[in-house]
């Protein structure tokens, strides 16, 4: 079974890669698309499970101790 840690990787590392597969689709697909707001939204969106999956894992390392 693979540690909290390693899982946390493999999750985020998942989670950028989608993230930067539809980003570089849309701007290749439509360069003006690239605005503040779009921009803002991609940071989000990655950053939420980044915070989701440390959240977890430092919740379950305090149980274990």
């Amino acid at each position: 079974m693979l540690s909290l840690f390693k899982r946390f990787v493999i999750i985020v590392a998942i989670v950028v890669a989608i993230t930067d597969i539809v980003v570089f689709y849309h701007i290749w697909k439509d360069p003006t698309i690239l605005t503040i707001p779009f921009v803002a939204a991609v940071i989000i969106i990655t950053i939420i499970p980044i915070v989701i999956n440390l959240w977890y894992w430092l919740v379950f390392k305090k149980s274990q101790n």
